[in-house]
């Protein structure tokens, strides 16, 4: 995994869980 892949799919985790 790249950091980058890492970076995106944490971000989506946390934009999914506040919505």
């Amino acid at each position: 995994m790249t950091w980058e892949y890492v970076k995106i799919y944490y971000e989506s985790i946390l934009t999914f869980g506040q919505k």
